[in-house]
């Protein structure tokens, strides 16, 4: 599988970029997360950053729940020595653990954003109150853990993970100066141009912004693997 990731700040955020994009790739294994940091927290890119790192930290456990809990525990013993609020480390998480060999594939959504298997994209919406990680600090991880929800693909052809700021594409231009049924999401996730190049969503979100005049109004953390085979 061919990796390709895209963080981009949106208009609504003018200093910092809230999201955070994280691929990890062992021998066995690749583990890839975005976050979505809280506009309502507070200092949220904080929040992302630091969530991104420890799932990284933690990545060489290799399974998805055993990557969650170790960082779990690590969040829990961070907001404890650093005397953090609750507010301080609300961001959502949308973490997949991808196995080489098996070609199994597991994701989590925690909070809202976007997961693709092949060609089916499912939409996590909360309703703009996520259900953060950070509400959960204080309880016991594996009865947290019983209530999620686990989307799994076998011998994948096309993965993604994306934030919610996929979906907050706007053009300046008018319908009449863009292709008939363009889609920007569509053209991130499906088009295969440049699919040789790592900085293929990168082109992309170029393209986007100087062809069609698309920006989103939302950040962006986009994560998209593709088989060799496309």
């Amino acid at each position: 599988m061919n990796t390709y990731q895209l963080v981009q700040k949106g208009e609504s955020h003018p200093v910092y970029c809230e999201d955070f994009v994280m691929v990890h790739e062992a021998t066995e294994k690749t583990t890839f997360a975005v976050l979505d940091g809280c506009s309502g927290g507070k200092e949220s890119h904080f929040a992302s950053a630091l969530i991104g790192k420890l799932l990284r930290k933690n990545a060489s456990d290799g399974t998805l729940k055993g990557i969650l809990q170790k960082t779990f525990l690590d969040l829990q013993e961070i907001q404890k020595t650093m005397h953090l609020q609750e507010e301080e480390l609300l961001a959502t998480v949308l973490l997949g653990v991808y196995d080489k060999k098996t070609q199994y594939c597991e994701i989590i959504a925690i909070g809202d954003g976007y997961v693709l298997i092949n060609n089916k994209l499912h939409e996590i919406d909360q309703q703009n109150t996520p259900d953060y990680w950070a509400y959960y600090l204080q309880d016991d991880f594996e009865k947290w853990w019983g209530r999620q929800v686990i989307y799994t693909a076998q011998s994948p052809k096309r993965i993604a993970i994306s934030t919610d700021g996929i979906d907050t594409f706007k053009s300046h231009k008018s319908k009449e100066d863009l292709p008939i049924d363009f889609n920007p999401v569509n053209f991130l996730l499906f088009d295969t141009q440049w699919a040789n190049l790592p900085t293929m969503l990168t082109r992309k979100f170029k393209i986007l912004h100087t062809q069609y005049g698309y920006q989103p109004f939302d950040d962006i953390g986009l994560i998209l693997m593709m088989g060799n085979n496309k």
